[in-house]
């Protein structure tokens, strides 16, 4: 779990950079095909000097980490399988297996932290969730 975590953050994290180094040069990035290897040439055409060398490092980056991504996402969904609370989890139609995977049974510190987090308690000021 900590593994896919620390890939997911780290991946997000480069990406923003990536993006913010156009966006500082008033260069419009929707989307995500600033990020594609098939579009880079085009992108890394619209700056120059440093900020390029740094586009440039940055998307190495970003390879780097979502290559890994896949192996690590299985890996954790077959840990979580192993957890007791698996089975009961999934049947909920709206978690998927990574929102499962992370919430098992050792995960959860209280019953309101698991239902703000899964969105079954909008608002644990307003509105106080059985324990």
């Amino acid at each position: 779990m900590r593994n896919y975590n620390n890939l997911v953050e780290d991946s997000t994290r480069v990406m923003l950079r990536i993006k913010a180094i156009f966006r500082a040069r008033a260069i419009p990035t929707p989307g995500v095909s600033v990020y594609r290897s098939s579009k880079r040439k085009q992108w890394m055409g619209k700056l120059e000097g440093g900020a390029r060398i740094r586009a440039e490092s940055l998307l190495m980056q970003l390879d780097a980490l979502l290559d890994p991504r896949p192996k690590a996402k299985a890996a954790m969904i077959v840990a979580a399988c192993r957890q007791p609370g698996w089975k009961v989890l999934r049947s909920i139609p709206f978690l998927g297996p990574v929102r499962v995977g992370a919430k098992t049974k050792d995960r959860i510190a209280l019953v309101d932290d698991f239902t703000g987090s899964v969105g079954l308690c909008p608002t644990q000021e307003v509105i106080q969730c059985s324990k």
